[in-house]
């Protein structure tokens, strides 16, 4: 059994495709900017029993790693399972629900999501560099 998850590619959910390293600035009622949005698809192994090396884990599965900044203050979160179901039919449809209140979403192009990646957010990697998250 091993210690960790072994290090193998999630086959990659089709649906993230357009939402992979892809900003967007969230709107109010009156077409107000609120917010500054960054989403990030990663890799996510879940424990199903065991510990330490003696653990069993799920195959790996892509999750999004969500970055909000809201008056001054970045909050992230993870997105998963049927959550993540119901908020890519949300993204699709140019909407974000964040804390129980739905934004109309407005999506960036490839270099304005670098540019909010990397100015805004400071964050490193880009398309094309995978990312993992640590097994929960």
């Amino acid at each position: 059994m091993p210690w960790s998850p072994d290090d193998i590619e999630s086959p990659g959910d089709r649906r993230l495709d357009s939402f992979r390293e892809r900003a967007g600035v969230l709107l109010d009622h009156q077409g107000e900017t609120v917010a500054d949005l960054f989403l990030r698809v990663e890799q996510s192994w879940s424990r199903v029993s065991g510990h330490l090396w003696w653990s069993r884990w799920t195959g790996p599965q892509e999750v999004v790693h969500a970055y909000l900044l809201r008056d001054g203050a970045v909050t992230d979160w993870l997105i998963s399972g049927d959550d993540l179901d119901r908020a890519v039919d949300d993204w699709t449809g140019g909407d974000f629900t964040h804390g129980g209140t739905r934004h109309r979403v407005v999506w960036q192009d490839d270099e304005d999501s670098e540019r909010v990646r990397h100015q805004v957010f400071g964050l490193g990697g880009g398309r094309g560099e995978g990312t993992s998250t640590s097994p929960s």
